[in-house]
């Protein structure tokens, strides 16, 4: 708002008589107080209407008031501002992990944790969708090289398991053809199993992919074999020829023994599978040492890709574990 000065006059006491000398000089007088009082007040008004111009165009902008001339400006960083909007927005500067995205490549220790920790847990639940909130208590381990089978068609992308509630809980992300198989091997209990390379059951698409020629540790012997011939398949109930588990365990190596989905169920989406194995199948172990491969259909190649990281070069020779507690 601009506003202007009002200037000011001068009250003389006029005589009685004044000579025209004396008139003069009085007009002169007169004249020199208006005009120091009319430039007075130009400048005032001058200095108000750009003070009133520059809060005009502050509030134009967005700002809500002007500082005082003589206040220092604030000391308005933007590690403040990120501060203050951080605690606006909740009281966090923490960006959230994004939901479900899939694991990047790049190994995670045995032991270690996904990276949803703050995501509240939900219940683990075999449907073939492996959710970080569901698994974030699982240990897992992690691809970092990319398969030499196709990019898409035959991938092992990540490998988690957990012990909860009496059994053993594996969720494997990645995909096969059904002309290829995802195959994993458990050992809890020692003399108990059967090494892999011994296997030679060719009846079952599954049990002819997990007869495979692999060479593991001397005190490798499964008690289990877990594995999938494609995606999109499922074992919930009664037997199944191409997904679900195998047991080890007192059955010939030409003969494997099914085991009920209806006890240890598997699911399997396009992209992962879930499966859940009552640790009774285990033995009495104090824990779980287990490996990953794609193999063939008849167990006799084998992609580069493995699971714990093992030679790329050589993935039939097992050198590699993930172990866990029981």
């Amino acid at each position: 708002m601009s506003v202007r000065g009002n200037g000011f006059g001068v009250s003389l006491a006029r005589p009685r008589m004044i000579d025209r000398t004396h008139a003069f000089a009085v007009s002169l007088l007169l004249q020199g107080c208006a005009v120091s009082a009319i430039g007075a007040d130009d400048d005032a008004n001058l200095n108000l209407t750009r003070a009133d111009a520059a809060s005009d165009a502050a509030l134009e902008a967005g700002v809500a008031e002007l500082p005082d001339a003589g206040s220092p400006s604030p000391d308005a960083s933007p590690a403040d501002y990120d501060a203050g909007q951080a605690a606006k927005d909740g009281g966090s500067d923490k960006t959230p992990a994004p939901p479900d995205a899939g694991m990047e490549p790049g190994r995670v220790d045995a032991g270690s944790q996904p990276p949803d920790a703050e995501v509240e847990t939900l219940p683990l639940t075999i449907d073939g969708v492996v959710h970080d909130s569901e698994w974030q208590s699982a240990t897992w381990t992690m691809q970092s090289i990319p398969s030499n089978w196709g990019a898409t068609k035959n991938v092992l992308l990540s490998l988690g398991v957990l012990v909860k509630d009496g059994a053993l809980w594996l969720a494997v992300r990645g995909s096969i053809e059904s002309t290829n198989a995802i195959v994993v091997y458990l050992d809890s209990t020692p003399d108990m199993g059967l090494a892999p390379g011994v296997l030679t059951d060719q009846t079952g698409a599954l049990d002819d992919a997990l007869s495979a020629a692999l060479t593991t540790p001397v005190s490798f012997g499964a008690e289990v074999a877990w594995g999938t011939r494609g995606m999109a398949v499922s074992a919930t109930s009664g037997f199944d020829a191409s997904t679900g588990f195998r047991s080890l365990v007192g059955a010939s190596a030409a003969n494997l023994s099914w085991i009920d989905g209806s006890e240890a169920p598997t699911v399997c989406s396009a992209s992962a599978c879930e499966a859940r194995l009552p640790l009774t199948y285990l033995g009495a172990g104090t824990k779980v040492s287990l490996f990953a491969r794609i193999t063939s259909a008849t167990g006799g190649a084998f992609a580069n890709q493995t699971l714990p990281l093992d030679a790329a070069d050589a993935p039939a020779t097992v050198t590699e574990l993930l172990t866990i507690a029981r």
